[in-house]
């Protein structure tokens, strides 16, 4: 089953999943380090970007620094973890975002249905972007091992944080690291630190 899924995300990626912030580009290199060229001639600096480098349908998170160089094998200031080649890691595990906007709203499997088989299908179900009355939200995607990433942001659109959410059952995930869970309803919402999240 594992495989078939695979397969599935695999051929699935062809275009950017919602929310995922991604840009046309390329890396570049000199004597001190690795950064990314936008196709406008701008870099990214002091912030984070998922980044397709091999064009391979599967986005890995990066940090670059205030001076636009990519920070590698350290901390980020956000205090994250980045490994040799700067993808974000968590456990020691490179978090990973697939190309996925064509099965975004994928209601092949309703969720009506049990066991492991329907839940790997319902978890395409949860992508999206969830505001809280306030006006802060998260935006989901599917990251590596059956877990969610989820980009944060404050009422003001402030980028405040990334996640990694793993599976706890169906309607639940757990980002241990920040001690945050979201609980899923059947309404399309989710809970977070006691404030409703709607898509």
């Amino acid at each position: 089953m594992k495989k078939k899924i695979m397969t599935l995300v695999l051929t699935t990626a062809m275009t950017a999943a919602a929310g995922l912030t991604a840009f046309a580009g390329e890396w570049k290199s000199n004597d001190t380090g690795w950064w990314w060229l936008n196709d406008d001639g701008s870099n990214p600096a002091a912030e984070w970007k998922w980044l397709d480098g091999n064009k391979d349908g599967t986005f890995e998170c990066y940090y670059f620094g205030n001076d636009g160089y990519m920070l590698s094998d350290t901390t980020t200031p956000d205090n994250y973890q980045v490994n040799k080649d700067g993808a974000w890691i968590v456990d020691g595990g490179v978090q990973l975002q697939f190309n996925l906007e064509e099965n975004a709203g994928n209601d092949e499997e309703d969720g009506e249905n049990s066991g492991e088989a329907s839940y790997e299908y319902d978890a395409y179900d949860l992508i999206g972007t969830y505001t809280s009355e306030d006006g802060d939200y998260m935006e989901l995607n599917l990251g590596a091992d059956d877990s969610l990433v989820g980009m944060y942001y404050d009422e003001d659109g402030s980028f405040d944080g990334i996640y990694s959410f793993k599976k706890v059952n169906s309607l639940e995930y757990k980002d241990s690291l920040h001690s945050r869970n979201i609980k899923f309803s059947n309404e399309g919402s989710f809970t977070m630190r006691d404030t409703v999240y709607y898509r």
